[in-house]
């Protein structure tokens, strides 16, 4: 039994980052290994997230303290895992020092802008390269852009390469010198299946008797996002139900549904797993759409050199999902989605994923 630390951004509100945490951390235990996840404090993550407060700004006191339910909710679900002790940029090399391996991933980890060029998560403390891994890290964009540290020098450091995204892994063999290929490999969400999930699954009370739903989740685009919601729903007869992704009200359009400003992360699940149909524009909200087999439609930004949507376009890529955004809904032109064909692909995916990340930690 090994000890693996898993390096990513835990100190977080946000729903994807958690469950792709929890996800990670479940997979080395089935796998046989002893994971913890690595209390990393980073001082941008904490500001980002409004984890902090300055007593010189009394609205960041009031908006802190606003936080608190939601903070207690993700603390709770954080407890289904194991963490290492607190620690920070000067502490972190020595909270490490007992673990066997430390696995970078999932989300944003090698994208600098996140974490404020915070080489951390390039595992720059670790002088044993044996002992640095990646698991479905992503850059974010179609490049590592900072002037805080050489980005392939550090990932040369790495005997293990596995990343979310093919366009990551294409840039990462370009500058690399190691001689390492990366690899791609499915979100840790993906490793487990949609009845694993349900298990974790809670019913938020603002849905409790609703019946059938069309569930809205937009953290990017969101115009066309809601037309989508209120055509099905006038189509289907369905009840709506929104899902803010931060502290807003509900999106103009939306007037009349159901509106969860937050749930926590079981929530989440169990919001998914309720609906009958879904109109995401998120990554993780693309996911747990495709675990519960959900009739759902994606609405993203437009696509650019770079653009964080590569992520969801290499997914349902993969997948052979094909038809489901709402610019071919609206016209009336979606394609049905074969479940039998996608869940045989995603199955094959997570074989080999999983097998991936197993064979990476062996000396």
């Amino acid at each position: 039994m090994s000890k693996v630390g898993i390096l990513t951004f835990q100190n977080t509100l946000n729903y994807g980052a958690a469950l792709q945490c929890y996800a990670l951390y479940r997979t080395l235990r089935e796998l046989g290994h002893e994971p913890m996840v690595i209390d990393y404090r980073n001082p941008q993550i904490a500001r980002n997230e409004g984890l902090t407060y300055s007593w010189c700004h009394p609205r960041s006191v009031l908006a802190y303290a606003k936080r608190q339910k939601r903070v207690r909710a993700f603390d709770a679900f954080r407890s289904r895992v194991h963490f290492t002790e607190p620690c920070d940029r000067g502490s972190i090399a020595s909270v490490c020092e007992g673990l066997d391996y430390v696995v970078v991933g999932s989300d944003q980890v090698w994208n600098p802008q996140c974490m404020s060029d915070d080489p951390s998560y390039f595992l720059d403390f670790m002088e044993d390269a044996s002992k640095k891994k990646s698991y479905a890290a992503s850059i974010g964009g179609s490049e590592i852009v900072t002037d805080a540290f050489d980005p392939a020098k550090l990932l040369d450091g790495f005997t293990s390469l596995l990343l979310r995204e093919r366009s990551g892994a294409d840039y990462v063999a370009s500058i690399i010198r190691s001689g390492i290929v990366p690899q791609v490999v499915l979100d840790p969400t993906l490793l487990l299946t949609g009845k694993g999930w349900k298990a974790l699954a809670m019913t938020p009370k603002e849905v409790a008797g609703t019946g059938g739903y069309v569930l809205l989740y937009s953290i990017s685009e969101k115009e066309r996002a809601v037309q989508a919601v209120n055509r099905i729903a006038e189509e289907t007869g369905c009840s709506r139900v929104e899902l803010a992704s931060g502290e807003r009200e509900p999106l103009p359009g939306m007037e009349g549904a159901a509106f969860l400003q937050f749930t926590r992360p079981e929530g989440f699940l169990g919001l998914f797993a309720g609906a009958r149909h879904a109109v995401v524009s998120s990554f993780h909200g693309v996911c747990f759409c495709i675990l519960n087999h959900l009739d759902f439609y994606y609405s993203l930004p437009p696509t650019t050199k770079g653009s964080v949507n590569n992520r969801v376009l290499d997914l349902v890529g993969a997948l052979g999902i094909d038809g489901r955004t709402v610019n071919e809904l609206m016209p009336g032109k979606a394609a049905r989605i074969d479940w039998e064909s996608v869940d045989r692909k995603l199955a094959c995916m997570r074989k080999r994923s999983v097998g991936l990340l197993e064979s990476s930690l062996v000396r």
